[in-house]
């Protein structure tokens, strides 16, 4: 009898599994759209085809649909056709290594972007008859496509479930951090009389992490953001040092609670964004991290609670290394 039985599934696993795969599959779509969206300084947008090179199995064809609907909405001309060729190859690409190679390395895929990228921008300039620095802009883009790849990469293989702040590696962490900052700085393009919420968000996560976390991985969250919005424009170069020095300067003044975290930092990005004389740029950088320092002063007591919660979560376990090194 019991040979005859039906076999018992987990229902409830196997529609946690389904949520999950929905999820990833609305992830993938939405970030190559918005990833689409984003320009570093020289109208380079290479971060959508990497992000397309480096999807698993289940993923590439979303992140593909999303990468290419963007870059048509928002490139122009004959720069629009090159992004979407692009997607194309990288998705090629990426449907090739899931048909016959059953695990990847980052090495394929930081390769594949920068192909993808580079034979597209130098078929490009030659219809357009570029010179030496048009080229050498190509080549910088496929670089940056390589690298975008390596993050993606890394960031898609974490195991989420066991990256703990306490406990998590910090190239992991790094990953991460520097995925989810360029999808901040596609999001920096949208602005509201030049203030752009994704950079008043990004110095609210800094000062959070800084309050309720720790010194180092607020730091390290604020070079990962300034890096990333940075690169949007040669305006903002500016906050590749300002959002991790003001950092620096607010760990100092954590002793003295929420006022003296924010404060520090709202104080040094005010200098930063003198210092920079960038006119009514400069006036919305300073907006920007004041309000951010608001927000944090108005955060409810429990929210603080949870957030240190967040950032003790995984204290008890070593980092990663710290056994084998104990062991040694």
């Amino acid at each position: 009898m019991k040979l005859l039985e039906k076999p018992k599934f987990n229902t409830a696993r196997s529609r946690a599994g389904t949520k999950r795969a929905l999820l990833g599959c609305a992830g993938h779509l939405l970030g190559g759209f918005v990833l689409s969206a984003g320009a570093v300084a020289g109208g380079c947008s290479p971060f959508a085809v990497a992000l397309v090179a480096v999807s698993g199995r289940r993923d590439f064809l979303f992140s593909a649909l999303g990468a290419g609907l963007g870059y048509m909405i928002f490139g122009a001309g004959t720069v629009r056709v090159r992004y979407f060729a692009a997607v194309l190859i990288a998705l090629v690409g990426a449907l090739a290594m899931a048909a016959f190679l059953p695990r990847r390395d980052a090495r394929l895929p930081m390769a594949l972007s920068c192909l993808a990228v580079g034979l597209t921008g130098a078929v490009l300039q030659l219809r357009l008859g570029g010179g030496a620095a048009d080229y050498a802009l190509v080549l910088g883009e496929s670089i940056l496509a390589g690298g975008g790849g390596y993050f993606f990469f890394r960031a898609e293989h974490c195991n989420y479930r066991r990256l703990r702040c306490k406990a998590a590696p910090t190239g992991d962490l790094v990953c991460v951090l520097i995925s989810g900052s360029l999808l901040l700085m596609s999001l920096s393009r949208l602005t509201i009389f030049g203030i752009a919420p994704a950079r008043i968000a990004a110095v609210l996560l800094i000062l959070i992490t800084l309050r309720f976390g720790s010194s180092r991985l607020g730091v390290t969250l604020a070079l990962c953001l300034g890096f990333a919005l940075g690169l949007a424009g040669q305006d903002t170069m500016f906050l590749l040092g300002a959002y991790g020095f003001s950092a620096l300067l607010a760990a100092l003044f954590d002793r003295f609670a929420s006022l003296g975290c924010a404060g520090a930092f709202v104080l040094s990005m005010g200098f930063f964004s003198v210092a920079a004389n960038l006119g009514h740029l400069s006036v919305c950088t300073f907006v920007e991290s004041a309000v951010a320092g608001v927000l944090l002063l108005l955060l409810p007591a429990a929210w603080g609670d949870r957030c240190t919660a967040f950032f003790e979560n995984g204290a008890d376990i070593a980092p990663e290394g710290s056994l084998r090194q104990s062991l040694v």
